[in-house]
């Protein structure tokens, strides 16, 4: 059960008064890490980029002049109603990280899910959760 797990405000903060209002699908706060949840339906990459672009903005959301360095931990879940051609995967992670798989920072993880695989291998689901 998340019972320590809140809502929180999607609405991203505006860089500069002119900049276009924009928003995420869902954010929530669970135990001080930031949860995104983008939903798309195209597999355009400026629509990743502008993901990426979300939760970079959460992950810099406490940094304040003159203060401190205070990053939020962000794990960003894309929901995706498509997949890239030959990726036959049901989730990929993403990290920053070297090329050689050291880990530069554990606050930034990028989940892609893509509901068209899980759709097709419905096992997939029944196996994961059978752990439960």
């Amino acid at each position: 059960m998340l019972k320590n797990l809140k809502l929180a405000k999607n609405e991203l903060d505006k860089e500069r008064e002119k900049t276009k209002g924009e928003r995420s699908d869902y954010v929530a706060i669970i135990d001080g890490n930031m949860l995104n949840l983008e939903v798309n339906c195209n597999d355009d990459l400026e629509v990743m980029e502008r993901n990426m672009e979300y939760a970079h903005r959460l992950y810099a959301k406490k940094l304040e002049t003159g203060k401190g360095y205070d990053y939020t931990s962000v794990i960003q879940f894309n929901l995706n109603n498509f997949v890239f051609v030959g990726n036959e995967k049901i989730v990929d992670y993403y990290f920053v990280q070297s090329d050689e798989g050291t880990l530069l920072s554990n606050k930034l993880v990028f989940i892609q899910i893509y509901v068209l695989n899980l759709r097709k291998n419905r096992n997939y689901f029944r196996r994961s959760v059978s752990h439960f």
